[in-house]
């Protein structure tokens, strides 16, 4: 997880294009704007090492990632908050489409307990 002081310093300067994030795919593989977006910078720096990469939760962590800009960013609070809303909509959405959704073992990155 990203602290306050390092997406504050992250922020500051004209390095980013304003919103880039805003149109994202997440493909950043084959984005040509990596150098000037700040979710990819600060996912990168967030997920510095592979065991803080997994994408189980992404729904939730989405949530508590947008709660962290809306506490960093207060003068954003009012569209952050948009976010969260859709973000919270989405979440129920999903879980109401596919209830057994967070049973499905992914080979590879989730881990069996064999022992019971």
């Amino acid at each position: 997880m990203i602290n306050k002081e390092d997406l504050v310093a992250l922020s500051e300067g004209e390095r980013f294009i304003s919103g880039i994030y805003n149109y994202c795919d997440r493909w950043c593989d084959s984005c040509s704007f990596t150098s000037r977006c700040m979710h990819f910078a600060a996912s990168k720096k967030a997920h510095s090492d592979l065991e803080s990469f997994d994408i189980e939760n992404g729904i939730e962590r989405s949530i508590a990632a947008w709660g962290e800009l809306r506490r960093c960013f207060f003068q954003h609070q009012r569209e952050i908050a948009d976010i969260l809303v859709l973000l919270e909509a989405l979440r129920r959405n999903v879980e109401d489409a596919f209830p057994a959704a967070r049973d499905f073992i992914r080979p590879g990155f989730d881990r069996v307990n064999l022992n019971g």
